[in-house]
């Protein structure tokens, strides 16, 4: 998967030869579909900073795209920040390892004027040390794409490894199929951890073996496990960033259990096998959020002595329609409409329809309406038709004790 997605010359979001987004790519994201997603966004960062204001504003978005929905969210910023009486410094951190896509996402946030940094890794990034910066940290459909591994769980209560082999069909043409594999090493670090970690736990967990251990010995036999370990350490590296003040989004679709046959590639707006054109098409697989959860707040185990902070806190997963509305997505839509209207002729009145069609696919509960199609889309996890609203989750992260964070109440 890592190889498909971000090889430096035949990986699919690292190469110029695939169009990624948008009709004439693979799949469409919400910030693509209608500027209102990437506004309210931008409006959630600006509360969580006006309660926690701070000099120096740092955005940090994992896996960028286009640079769309950073460009949404500045432009709130643009309009709103410059009222007060000392506007604090703005700076851009991208985590993009794609050439192609730095190149776009300079164009489109060149014109703010802010200092933009690209990195290949959120490690990369320079950890606040004088406790002047509040960081937002932005992941939107970004761990979704990150490579999982696939476990079975035998009879025996084993997990044996799925992997990746190669035949030749009756044409002679190679074929990629996953098989069971023998004990692997991974596998058998698993196994050893599910007969270690054994007992009931009412803390948090400072490591994913642990975080993993009593859920998976829970599975039925035959039952397959999706685990997604970068994962945990990137979420952990998220976490030690908002240490000295911020907030941080997670969106992406999923939910907070395990999966087990999520995985799945994208071509053309339709799903495809992931196994059949590697590197020429989206490889995606569900967010288990209950094992994002554990890993954001792991670094409450691994306190810095050196460093005290206050402790990072998830709040309530949200659907985001129910994050959206909670925002004020109608009143937002209802200024634009008026606008439209005033804009008058068939040019207002293609505005309208476009606005209220993009608001209906990032709210809905249904497939359908407008064009492309997003990445939920028809997946073979808790029902087939769903539609964004529904599907698409939203995690919030702050950092602090006992303080109520809208709209995750």
């Amino acid at each position: 998967m890592s190889l498909c997605l971000g090889h430096p010359v035949h990986g699919y979001y690292t190469s110029s030869a695939n169009p990624v987004f948008g009709k004439a790519g693979d799949f469409i994201t919400s910030p693509e579909i209608s500027q209102v997603f990437g506004e309210l966004i931008g409006i959630w960062y600006l509360t969580r900073f006006s309660a926690h204001p701070k000099p120096a504003l740092r955005l940090v978005e994992l896996g960028p795209g286009r640079g769309t929905l950073m460009e949404d969210v500045l432009r709130v910023f643009r309009q709103l920040l410059s009222k007060l009486p000392v506007p604090p410094e703005i700076s851009v951190h991208l985590v993009e390892t794609s050439q192609p896509m730095r190149k776009l996402q300079k164009a489109k946030l060149s014109a703010f004027g802010h200092d933009v940094h690209w990195y290949d890794s959120i490690d990369d990034i320079p950890q606040d040390v004088d406790g002047k910066t509040f960081t937002m940290v932005l992941a939107h459909e970004f761990f979704d794409a990150l490579p999982i591994d696939i476990y079975q769980k035998m009879d025996e209560g084993n997990f044996l490894e799925k992997l990746v082999t190669s035949t030749e069909d009756a044409s002679g043409s190679e074929r990629l199929r996953s098989i069971p594999s023998t004990m692997t090493p991974k596998a058998a670090l698993l196994n050893t951890a599910i007969q270690t970690y054994s007992s009931p736990k009412k803390s948090g967990f400072a490591d994913p073996l642990d975080a993993l251990a009593r859920r998976l010995a829970a599975l039925p036999a035959s039952a397959s496990a999706e685990i997604c370990w970068p994962a945990w350490d990137i979420a952990a590296s998220i976490s030690k960033l908002l240490r000295g003040g911020g907030a941080g989004l997670v969106i992406d679709y999923g939910g907070e259990r395990m999966f087990g046959d999520s995985f799945r590639a994208f071509r053309q707006h339709k799903i495809v096998s992931p196994y059949e054109t590697p590197g020429q098409c989206d490889l995606t697989a569900n967010v288990d959020f209950k094992f994002l959860r554990h890993a954001f707040e792991s670094v409450n185990y691994k306190p810095d002595p050196d460093r005290p902070s206050p402790p990072i806190r998830t709040h309530m997963l949200l659907t985001q329609d129910a994050f959206l509305h909670g925002m004020g997505v109608d009143v937002r839509l209802q200024k634009l409409l008026d606008a439209a209207r005033r804009e008058g002729g068939e040019a207002g009145r293609e505005r309208e329809k476009r606005l209220r069609e993009g608001v209906e696919r990032l709210i809905g509960t249904r497939e359908g309406t407008g064009s492309g199609s997003d990445k939920a889309a028809g997946r073979p996890i808790e029902g087939r038709g769903s539609g964004m609203g529904k599907e698409y989750k939203v995690l919030g992260i702050t950092t602090g004790e006992g303080e109520d964070v809208w709209p995750f109440i």
